[in-house]
């Protein structure tokens, strides 16, 4: 699914706490793994987009339509939203392909 991240990695001190065992050519080893909900894929993109919906100008929130950096450029993808009071509905966003708007929205949604 899109819905979470799972994060695996070899710890250079122990870590008990999800831990997990497997063997490779019989010789046991560890790793530590965690998964963090709302960090997948699926649900990132869904959190950006809504992001940009909040922070329309009201021009914008009259035609439903706007651009999106994370989308390539070419790209229109419709989304619908909900539970948004007077900005729910189906939005359409076009891509622009800007690379450094794209990683400032996504870094904004990592430190909410």
């Amino acid at each position: 699914g899109g819905a979470s991240m799972q994060v695996g990695f070899k710890p250079k001190t122990d870590i008990l706490e999800n831990e997990l065992p497997f063997y490779i050519d019989g010789y046991r080893s560890t790793i530590y793994a965690k998964s963090y909900m709302r960090f997948g894929q699926d649900q990132a993109s869904l959190r950006q987009q809504h992001s940009l919906i909040q922070a329309a100008d009201p021009s914008s929130i009259d035609t439903h339509v706007l651009t999106n950096p994370c989308f390539n450029q070419g790209y229109s993808g419709e989304v619908e939203m909900t539970d948004m009071g007077s900005l729910s509905g189906t939005w359409t966003l076009n891509g622009t392909s800007d690379a450094s708007e794209c990683m400032t929205a996504i870094q904004q949604l990592l430190h909410q």
